[in-house]
């Protein structure tokens, strides 16, 4: 698979070259056919990485069941309250990802080299 299309929108404030956070967001297209949509570049140790979208793990109501999205206090449904769930407790699922190394290596290497070219201008 090929990298056939990028779009890449830098991040405001463009966080310090030592500090972690987030720089750009991207779209990508792979051989003209399936797209990936909200693809984080970010700094860590002053490396650019790509983070592949992710959602937040939804929790079952304790009592009718219901998914409810982790940030809810009160249950969409029936409304009983949710118990509190930390920030440490959260659990994120990747929505889509590369299963091999070479093409988790060639999307980064295509959305750096695009985030250095939008970055000059």
């Amino acid at each position: 698979m090929e990298v056939t299309e990028v779009t890449l929108r830098l991040f405001e404030p463009q966080p310090n070259p030592d500090q972690t956070g987030v720089v750009a967001f991207a779209n990508i297209v792979l051989d003209s056919t399936l797209a990936i949509k909200g693809i984080r570049l970010v700094r860590v140790r002053g490396v650019l990485l790509a983070s592949m979208p992710n959602k937040e793990k939804q929790r079952e109501c304790e009592k009718c069941r219901i998914r409810n999205d982790i940030t809810n206090k009160f249950c969409h449904s029936c409304g009983i309250s949710l118990t509190r769930i930390e920030s440490s407790q959260r659990i994120f699922m990747d929505m889509v990802h590369p299963v091999c190394v070479s093409l988790r290596k060639q999307i980064e290497e295509v959305l750096i080299c695009e985030y250095e070219r939008v970055k000059k201008q």
